[in-house]
């Protein structure tokens, strides 16, 4: 018998049991940027996320936390320490019948430089769900629905 696994659907809170061999592992990357008193957040459904994405083969975690960050926000960041890793089976409403094992690295990241722009949006899901990157302020963290973040007090830390 097959092992069995619930996925969570991030945006509608929905679960579904599904079979693990339908998993695609997907390891991710994302950053948490901070600059004067504001985090740096792309809009995304009724909230937000932080910048950053999957991970391609061949591909070291902080090579894609930068790539990410550049082609969603078009920011060039460095990639400081690790704050955490989460792991968790989601089911993204905007990919049917895909079912993914996330595991979520969050890095600090200092120095961006560059305009903020949604002109290095690359990828479909890109182009059609995110909207473009802004500078929010921290004080304001508590009160957002930010769907891929770590609990707030760890983002102001």
């Amino acid at each position: 018998m097959a092992k069995m696994v619930t996925c969570r659907n991030v945006i509608t809170g929905e679960s579904v049991e599904i079979s693990a061999d339908k998993l695609t592992f997907r390891p991710s990357a994302y950053g948490v940027v901070i600059k004067d008193g504001h985090l740096l957040l792309n809009g995304f459904h009724e909230g937000w996320l932080l910048p950053g994405g999957g991970v391609e083969k061949g591909e070291s975690v902080e090579g894609a936390l930068v790539r990410e960050i550049q082609e969603e926000t078009g920011l060039s960041v460095k990639p400081g320490r690790l704050l955490s890793m989460s792991e968790s089976f989601a089911w993204p409403t905007e990919v049917p019948d895909t079912y993914f094992h996330v595991l979520s690295f969050h890095f600090l990241c200092t120095d961006p430089i560059g305009e903020i722009t949604a002109d290095a949006f690359v990828s479909p899901f890109e182009k059609k769900y995110l909207r473009v990157a802004e500078w929010v302020p921290l004080a304001k963290i508590g009160d957002l629905k930010i769907y891929n973040a770590l609990e707030p007090q760890m983002l102001v830390q």
